[in-house]
């Protein structure tokens, strides 16, 4: 199932605002193959949206950013999908061989 670039944002958006929410960083955020450049257009984005709001000591999350998290939860599950580790369907009567390099135990 191929993802629209908005919905893969919306995605980061609302991986973003749990991470403030924990009090975490932004390296899993990195981990899913995002820059910095696209990480600040993230935040950007957030601020614009009134989703968060960035003061001398903390970054906390609106109302606004709490509502969409809930809103969120409600529909998805908690634990968000690797998305690094997903292959493409195959046809039945293709052959998958992984690369020596995807097998971690060997």
């Amino acid at each position: 199932m191929e993802r629209s670039i908005s919905e893969i944002s919306d995605l980061n958006i609302i991986i973003l605002l749990q991470l403030i929410r924990s009090n975490s960083n932004v390296k899993f955020l990195f981990d899913r193959g995002l820059s910095y450049l696209q990480i600040n257009h993230l935040v950007s984005r957030a601020i614009k949206e009134g989703l968060i709001v960035v003061g001398d000591d903390a970054t906390i999350i609106t109302e606004r950013g709490n509502g969409l998290l809930r809103s969120h939860y409600a529909k998805h599950r908690w634990i968000f999908p690797e998305e690094n580790s997903r292959i493409l369907k195959i046809d039945i009567s293709d052959i998958y061989i992984p690369s020596r390099n995807s097998i971690k135990f060997l």
